[in-house]
């Protein structure tokens, strides 16, 4: 699940059915993943979740530069 502005890689995660777009504004305490019958959940470990949402957009085009900015 992402939040906020997506990048193009992002939007072809998201109609591969990689990620889900959930809009600019973040809740409080957002999930991490949705399964296909809409259930959410978060986890614990949230540098694996991370990682799991640069794969999916790595994997629709998206390219780690460095810049966090």
């Amino acid at each position: 699940m992402l939040f906020g502005l997506p990048v193009e890689a992002a939007r072809a995660a998201a109609a591969a059915g990689d990620l889900v777009l959930l809009g600019c504004f973040e809740p409080e305490d957002p999930p991490h993943y949705r399964c296909v019958r809409d259930h959410d959940w978060r986890v614990v470990d949230e540098d694996a979740w991370q990682a799991d949402v640069l794969a999916a957009l790595t994997r629709n085009g998206y390219i780690d530069d460095g810049d966090d900015s």
